[in-house]
This record gives C-alpha cells, sequence and structure tokens, in this order.
C-alpha cells in the first residue's frame, strides 16, 4: 500500500487502525466523473474502500455531503477526519458547538495552498485532447511507483498514458509559485497553527534523502494527539 500512498503512509495506516476500533472515516477520494476532490464517509463496517482515500488531490474537495453525514451520526459514534487545516479548524468548531469533540481524531496536513477547480479542469482536458486520453480518466497526482521524487503527474486510459514531473507538468508549474490559490490561502490563519489534534505531511529532511519510497512527517498538537500515536505505534 506503500507505493499508493503519496509520502509515507500515515494517513492510511491511521484510518485503517481507528476503522478496526470501529471509527467512521472521513477523507478525500478523487472522483473521475465529476473530476473533482470530495470528502467522503466510511463506515468501520467497509475497510476495503479506505484505498480510495489513499494519495494527494491537489485540489480544493467538497466536504459539505461528508460534513452533513458526520452531524447526523449518533453523537455516540466515533470518527477520525482528514482534511486541509482550513476543514479540520471548521469542523473543529462545528463539532464543539454541539458537544460532540471528545469523539472525534481530527488530522490536517501541511498545506501549500488549494489551487484553482477551473484551472485543473482546463490542464485535464488539454491532455486528453493532445495525449488521446477518454474523459473521465484516471488520476495520480503523485504516481510514485517508480520514485517518490519530483512529485509525477499521471492521467491515464485503457490505451494512452500521461506522465510528466513537477518539472515539466504546467499544473504543477503555476501551482508550486502559489499563482493559482485560492484568496484566503495568501492569509491562511492556520499555516501555522493548527486546530487538529495531528499534523501530517511530506517528511523531505536529510536523514531519507536518497530514500524513493515516501516518509511521513507526523506531529501531535494535542494530548489525544499524542495518545493517538502511542495507541499506533503500541
Amino acid at each position: 500500500m506503500l507505493k499508493k500512498s503519496s509520502s509515507g503512509g500515515s494517513a492510511y495506516e491511521l484510518s485503517l487502525h481507528f476503522s478496526k476500533k470501529g471509527y467512521w472515516v472521513c477523507g478525500v477520494r478523487y472522483n473521475t466523473e465529476t473530476e473533482c476532490a470530495e470528502h467522503i464517509l466510511i463506515s468501520p463496517e467497509q475497510p476495503e474502500k479506505l484505498a480510495e482515500l489513499q494519495g494527494s488531490k491537489y485540489l480544493q474537495s467538497d466536504s459539505a455531503a461528508a460534513l452533513s453525514q458526520i452531524m447526523a451520526l449518533p453523537k455516540t459514534n466515533k470518527i477520525i477526519f482528514f482534511g486541509t487545516p482550513c476543514q479540520a479548524a471548521g469542523l473543529d468548531k462545528l463539532l464543539r458547538k454541539h458537544n460532540r469533540r471528545e469523539n472525534a481524531i481530527l488530522v490536517d496536513l501541511i498545506c501549500h495552498g488549494v489551487p484553482s477547480q477551473l484551472l485543473w479542469e482546463k490542464h485535464l482536458s488539454a491532455i486528453e485532447s493532445d495525449f488521446h486520453i477518454m474523459p473521465h480518466s484516471n488520476v495520480s497526482f503523485r504516481f510514485k511507483e517508480r520514485k517518490w521524487k519530483p512529485l509525477t503527474l499521471k492521467v491515464w486510459d485503457s490505451k494512452h498514458t500521461y506522465e510528466k514531473s513537477e518539472t515539466q507538468d504546467d499544473f504543477y508549474a503555476i501551482f508550486r509559485r502559489s499563482l493559482c490559490n485560492m484568496e484566503t490561502c495568501y492569509e491562511c490563519p492556520y499555516r501555522e497553527k493548527s486546530s487538529a489534534d495531528i499534523r501530517i505531511g511530506d517528511y523531505w529532511g536529510p536523514r531519507f534523502v536518497n530514500d524513493n519510497t515516501g516518509v511521513s512527517m507526523v506531529i501531535a498538537n494535542t494530548e489525544l494527539g499524542e495518545s493517538v500515536l502511542a495507541d499506533l505505534s503500541a
């Protein structure tokens, strides 16, 4: 499963571990039909669906339906949520307002900013046209079956494939320079603080400079986060 994860697979391991403990898992998948990222809620009885959440999606996810489903669950149900810092902060406030925070584990990520959905749609349409790939094709924003670095975008159908690194792909060229983010991303109050229990991301340090499989950085922000990591490593 490590090859399908964007870095070290920490999000997948957290989701699988707590799914086995009876938690509902809320995370993001890429919907090839709508060509959008969306939050979905997965019950403890459906651990096979957790694989849908693997891999980064460099888009703003639609979380409205999933959040409504979370709030419709009985208060005794436990959840683990994965999202951007602003999404985790929003859910944190919502859960506290309804006295439901104690049954939730919130996990956010080191966020570079959210790029334009319109830019993605135009870029994907150009890829499909230029490389003769069928619409609603498969997409991997961090394809790493050969190596972890640099980031590689892959779009493919049964006959044709587009595969380029971040130094070759136009979408990444614009995104990496922070030229296509939402306006609020440029003054994000959650860039240096977090409402989540755990923050995850890539670990690019010198210790793993030669690693080609992917390494995760995991930080506990709260006592709950510390207990979660202790539980995971036990």
